[in-house]
């Protein structure tokens, strides 16, 4: 594990020798110019990582209970060379946040990214978010339902064998669980603001509010409110709490934080950025998701003017750094087995 890196929002200290579109990134920014990454400085390209018509077609799996998950999947060309199989090389995974979805900025920029790069592409909206079925959440919403969500998505239509896993808020935390659960397949994670067992400071929130714990207790939900619905609250089941208590990573059933080994394979990248203003998710929760992982390579990116979104443009091409990163290194691994 190696130190917290802290960053800025504009100048960012690389540890490793940049490339050279990484050079002219640094020479924008010293002239007050757009940072941007490579694949929008590519006229040729014909699209930005804000055009909504590169998005690829809306597409559904049914579940079990007649439930469908809505994804997008891009499928890139087949290589030039004959002898690749475009399966050999890795896929991304996004997975969404906590009444997010499908069609956020960190989506349109991670396509953009892999449209140009010749890399598959998926991502999908979870039981009761975005397209999917219910087109509310409701009280079946729970970390185990989106987690399998997650996992029937990666089983079903992701394509390459192997697949870079990115996670946003609750994202980080189903990341997690769909690399010990798919070790096989699973070759990387990058966690952006990500939020594991974000129930137990929900719960507590709920708890010393009075009006929302009578609500919970004689209705069995609590409206919390937020800044990131139209409707200015959070229905939050009482369900969704005591279900997640199945799949915590940092706690035990009581809410009480605890040092266990978070096992996934040990050559597996982890980058996790985390925002110091992030007033939604505090950053020392992927502080101690960094130090439980039991995998060696994991790096911790501290953004000091970040909050929980971390979706402006120079978020963003943080974002498409580690990734660009990440991939290098499972090439790199890749080659020395």
């Amino acid at each position: 594990l190696t130190e917290p890196t802290f960053l800025n929002d504009v100048h960012v200290k690389s540890h490793r020798k940049r490339r050279t579109y990484e050079c002219w990134k640094c020479i924008l920014v010293q002239f007050s110019f757009f940072s941007m990454s490579i694949a929008r400085l590519q006229p040729s390209l014909g699209f930005s990582s804000s055009s909504s018509d590169m998005m690829p077609p809306t597409s559904f799996l049914t579940r079990e209970d007649g439930n469908k998950i809505a994804y997008l999947h891009y499928n890139p060309p087949a290589p030039h060379n004959k002898g690749e199989s475009k399966n050999q090389k890795p896929g991304i995974l996004f997975c969404p946040g906590f009444q997010s979805n499908m069609h956020g900025s960190k989506s349109h920029t991670l396509l953009s990214y892999c449209i140009s790069h010749n890399y598959e592409y998926t991502a999908f909206d979870y039981h009761g978010h975005g397209q999917s079925s219910p087109h509310k959440c409701d009280e079946y919403g729970t970390i185990g339902r989106w987690y399998e969500d997650a996992l029937f998505i990666l089983d079903h239509a992701a394509l390459s064998n192997q697949q870079i896993v990115v996670g946003s808020s609750m994202g980080g935390w189903m990341m997690v669980l769909l690399a010990q659960e798919r070790s096989c397949r699973v070759g990387g994670l990058v966690g952006i603001g990500s939020a594991p067992d974000f129930t137990v400071q929900l719960e507590k929130h709920i708890q010393s509010n009075v009006t929302l714990a009578t609500q919970m207790k004689e209705n069995g939900f609590a409206d919390i409110p937020t800044e990131y619905d139209q409707e200015g609250t959070y229905r939050i089941y009482r369900d969704l709490l005591e279900e997640a208590k199945s799949h915590l990573l940092l706690h035990n059933a009581n809410g009480e934080q605890i040092q266990r080994n978070i096992d996934i394979a040990k050559d597996v990248p982890v980058r996790l950025i985390h925002g110091l203003q992030d007033e939604d998710i505090p950053w020392q929760s992927s502080l101690d998701l960094s130090k439980q992982l039991t995998c060696q390579d994991v790096e911790l990116m501290l953004i000091k003017n970040g909050n929980h979104r971390l979706s402006s443009t120079q978020h963003l091409d943080r974002m498409v750094d580690v990734l660009d990163d990440i991939l290098r290194r499972v090439h790199t691994l890749e080659s020395s087995s």
